[in-house]
């Protein structure tokens, strides 16, 4: 099982949002991770503060919308989210 299948399981199970980190640059890949719609795609190396912004406008898309996936804050708590290494 890769990190693509791993991340199609969890999302038959439970909608979560997914980022992508592959160190290889093939167009299968990222044409079968982009079919489930991640949050992110990142290449190898991880850019840390690519994922903090990216984190953040969820987090920003999330309290705007007025989403009551929580009844506190998102900004203070860990948000349920699928890092997958492919």
């Amino acid at each position: 099982m890769d990190g693509i299948e791993a991340a199609e399981q969890i999302q038959s199970i439970r909608k979560t949002p997914i980022i992508f980190c592959t160190g290889y640059d093939d167009p299968e890949i990222r044409n079968r991770a982009n079919a489930l719609e991640p949050l992110a795609f990142f290449n190898k190396p991880l850019d840390f503060s690519a994922l903090v912004s990216i984190l953040d406008g969820m987090v920003d898309k999330c309290e705007a919308r007025g989403s009551r996936i929580f009844n506190f804050s998102l900004r203070y708590y860990v948000l349920p989210i699928v890092l997958s290494i492919i």
